[in-house]
Formats: structure tokens, sequence, C-alpha cells
């Protein structure tokens, strides 16, 4: 007998229909809401907030001895968000990297410093939190946010942290769920401020004012956008796709690589140069090589052969290769109620302004009492 025949409870008649709604759907809604979708508040997803929540709690902060990268990681997967660890250790090597606009954790090691990179294991590996890291959890100890039970109810955790600048728009994020993406640029901090106060100031500020302010995205890997079509739609409804192209400049019979466009990793622009070499589609080059280090950052040398003009060979390189392409921006995140949805640039800033408003009211009254 079959172990169905000798357990008959063990079959349950099920459509397709009521499959989806009791369990699919169920873990769709939780993997949008609890896992790729940041936060319009604080901007954080959730990982990565009880990454920097565990971080507060066990005094990782600036100027403290920092901690083992896979204790901390294990602390936050045992503790707080019941994933594996591996995945944690991933986003906290992201929030380390040199290449993010603002970096939230200080990385002791081998940690990304262009994309692409791998980051050491956890073991070799120390965190703490960066000052920047610091001030999105400062205020927790003032009671500012919410807290709520954890998952299996045994400790506390913040609803949103009591960020002081707006981590979405600084950073930038990608995530990808179950009907729902997210494809947030990162920008200048001092321009995004700039644009905080304005609408602090004046919350019915024209969209070209606001454009003034915050003309477009400013990558920490160096991209850079080619033209102006597309960022208007971007600023004003959170949609839109305009041209990003890596830096290559012309030294001597060279063209030499020192940024990327972002989610372009070093290795795969060096494949495809290599594979166009080898197919004959690059015949003015004589040869790649990556003289990349931690200390001068990226540096791909391309060397043209004799006869060839190094900028022409510029052209094909945009043209042939992930040096130059389109990002479509795509400004999704949580609402109050944990709920996607999409966002302009002026409402995300209004998102972190009431957040801001929320903690300084929480704050007050907490030191009152």
């Amino acid at each position: 007998m079959t172990s169905i025949e000798q357990n008959p409870d063990l079959v349950h008649d099920l459509t397709a229909e009521d499959y989806w709604n009791r369990y699919q759907l169920l873990f769709a809604l939780y993997s949008v809401s609890d896992r790729a979708i940041p936060s319009a508040y604080d901007g954080l997803k959730p990982g990565q907030r009880r990454l920097l929540y565990q971080m507060h709690s066990s005094n990782l902060l600036p100027g403290n001895k920092p901690q083992k990268s896979s204790k901390i990681c294990s602390a936050v997967t045992g503790n707080l968000h019941p994933h594996g660890g591996t995945a944690m250790y991933g986003a906290a090597a992201l929030l380390a990297a040199d290449f993010q606009r603002v970096k939230i954790i200080d990385g002791q090691g081998a940690f990304p410093r262009i994309q692409g990179d791998i980051p050491a294991a956890d073991r070799y590996t120390e965190m703490r939190l960066s000052p920047a890291g610091a001030a999105l959890t400062e205020e927790l100890g003032d009671h500012a946010v919410p807290m709520t039970e954890t998952f299996d109810g045994e400790w506390i955790e913040p609803v949103v942290l009591p960020a002081r600048f707006p981590v979405l728009l600084v950073n930038g994020a990608l995530g990808i769920a179950e009907g729902w993406a997210t494809k947030v640029p990162a920008h200048n901090p001092r321009q995004v401020m700039a644009a905080c106060r304005a609408l602090l100031k004046k919350p019915n500020l024209s969209d070209d004012k606001l454009m003034e302010l915050l003309p477009g995205p400013d990558w920490g890997c160096g991209g850079s956008v080619i033209g102006s079509a597309g960022l208007r739609d971007y600023i004003t409804t959170g949609r839109g796709s305009f041209t990003v192209r890596g830096r290559l400049v012309v030294e001597g019979r060279n063209v030499v690589i020192t940024e990327l466009p972002p989610g372009v990793a070093s290795s795969t622009v060096q494949e495809r140069i290599r594979s166009l070499i080898d197919g004959g589609d690059l015949p003015g080059v004589a040869d790649m090589s990556d003289l990349t280090d931690r200390r001068n950052g990226l540096r791909i040398v391309v060397a043209a052969k004799r006869g060839h003009d190094p900028a022409q060979l510029i052209t094909s390189l945009l043209a042939l290769t992930p040096l130059e392409g389109t990002f479509a921006a795509s400004l999704v995140a949580l609402d109050a109620d944990r709920i996607p949805r999409w966002w302009s640039v002026r409402e995300l800033i209004g998102a972190f302004l009431s957040l801001r408003d929320s903690v300084i009211v929480r704050r007050s009254e907490h030191r009152l009492e």
C-alpha cells in the first residue's frame, strides 16, 4: 500500500483557484510587503531595517568596536528575520559597498568597491553602523516610532526606522516581487535634502522649481544620464526611461573605462568586450586589460591598434557593450498600510517629511513624560 492509501486523510479536495487564494496569494502578499519592496517612509526593505535595528541594539555605533559579520547576520535571522544568513549578508554587503551614494554600514574587510565585486566570507569581515547608518536609528531610544512583535513574538521591532534622511531617493533600490517591481535610481544627497527643505517650506512647489533642485539621478558608481528625455516624466510621475552611460576617456592610444552604468558589473563588460574581440566585431582593438585595484578603483584599459582612432573606438564600445543603456525607473514603494503603489518623487519626499513629523511628535511626547 502507498502512504496515501494508508493515510487517506492526507488527501484534500482543492481546486486550483482555492489553492492559489489560500497559499500562493498569501506568499505573494508576504513577498511584496515583507521582503522585496521598500517602505516609502524610511526607504528600507524589511531585511535592511531589521539588520540596522539589530546593530543598533548591539551598540555597534560609529567609534565602537565592530563585530564579526557572521555573528550579526546570525542574530538578525534568529531574532528578527526568518530567512537565510547568506541573503542577509548580501544585503549587509550592499549597504557597506563603496559605490553606494551614502554608506549605511561601515564595513571592515573586503567589501565590494565596484559593481559586481563579491565580498569576502562573513567570517572574515566585521561591521558597525556608519555615521549615516547611526542617523537612521539614533532616535529609537526616544520611542520615536511604533514597535511591533517579531515573527515569533519573542522580541519587538520598529515598524519603520526614525530615518533622518530619505534613504530611498539617496541610495536607490532594486526589488522584484510577485506582480510588482521597484527600480529607484540614486540621487545626490545635497540635492535631495535641498528638495526636502523646499517642499517643507512650500508644499505646492512647482515641478519646474523641484527639477531645478533635483534635476535627476546621480549614482555613486558614476554613471551619467545622457540628455533630458524621460527625466521630467520620472520626476513628476515616478515612471520614466532615460539613457545612462559609463565614463570612457582617451589616454594616448588607449580607451580607459573608469565608471560603469548602474547595475552593470565590471566582469560583464569585460566578457562582452572579449567576445567582440574574438568574434572580430571590434577590429580596432589590439587588447584589453583590467588594471582595477582597491586604491585607484575601476580601470579597464582597451588598447587601439595602429591606424585606428581611439575616439572612434569609444563609439563602438558604447554601441556594442552595456556601457550605455536605458534605465527604466519605477518608483514603487509600500504605503503606511504596507501596500505597494506608484509614487512620484514629490510624494516620496512628502512621505519622508510626514515620517519626520511623526518622529518629532512621538519623541517630544516621550521626553515630556
